[in-house]
């Protein structure tokens, strides 16, 4: 019982002590981080690439271009708009890409190359 009258005299002091006294002024405190960044010889940051320029390209070829560089999620679609399906992928050039050339880039990144039939002009 005495627990009980000490606790609610203490709360009671709290509540009272808040009502009149100021909030203390916000502070600002600057924070400062350091990061360490492998590059490779070429001076690209590892887990990145610089995007090559693979417009003019067999679609193999670019797709094999970019796997070596490690990139591996990659879109192929019909440049003529008409929803083809690259089957033999040697038999494509590429007329766009997305990101474009001198693009640094993640190597998870999604790359986008946009193609027509080799015989085909680009649109």
């Amino acid at each position: 019982m005495r627990y009980r009258v000490l606790l609610g005299a203490v709360g009671v002091a709290l509540l009272s002590a808040c009502g009149s006294t100021p909030a203390p002024p916000p502070v600002t405190v600057t924070v400062t981080t350091t990061a360490t960044v492998v590059v490779t010889p070429t001076g690209v940051p590892v887990g990145t690439l610089a995007m090559p320029p693979l417009v003019g390209l067999g679609l193999q070829d670019a797709q094999d271009q970019l796997q070596s560089l490690g990139s591996f999620v990659l879109n192929q679609e019909d440049a003529s708009g008409q929803g083809r399906h690259q089957l033999i992928d040697s038999n494509w050039k590429v007329c766009s890409q997305d990101p474009a050339a001198g693009s640094l880039i993640s190597v998870t990144s999604s790359v986008t190359l946009r193609a027509v039939k080799n015989e085909e002009t680009c649109p």
